[in-house]
């Protein structure tokens, strides 16, 4: 007997599409990362907070997810086409949270990360 899912709500969907836009994920601390291979991997590099797919990829896939990973929320095939940056979705997203060191970086002006990633290599003055 196949698993029920929990279907994915237009708030969530919403929520998901916002973190295309930099600000919004600037916001939240949060990324959208698409695709099997970048899913399935993710669940060793970040922290997943939400998964969504569709039916097709979950009976194709589903065996092969972590434990590690949260239980999937069930899209339609539009609305995967709505939240996704890929002209053809692959059916699969998970949204991470940004690594506290990323975050933190990118509070720092472009030109200042550019001096101080360049300045060790010009060695003593």
């Amino acid at each position: 007997m196949p698993k029920e899912y929990q279907q994915l709500s237009a708030a969530q969907r919403k929520e998901i599409a916002a973190l295309k836009q930099s600000k919004h994920r600037k916001e939240t601390g949060l990324f959208v990362m698409e695709g099997t291979r970048s899913v399935l991997d993710a669940a060793q590099a970040f922290t997943t907070v939400r998964l969504v797919a569709t039916s097709a990829w979950l009976a194709e896939h589903g065996g092969e997810l972590p434990k590690s990973l949260p239980e999937p929320l069930l899209a339609k095939r539009e609305d995967m086409e709505r939240m996704s940056a890929m002209v053809t979705p692959q059916g699969v997203l998970a949204v991470c949270r940004i690594p506290e060191y990323q975050q933190e970086e990118s509070l720092i002006p472009r030109s200042r990360r550019t001096v101080a990633r360049t300045r060790p290599r010009a060695g003593p003055r």
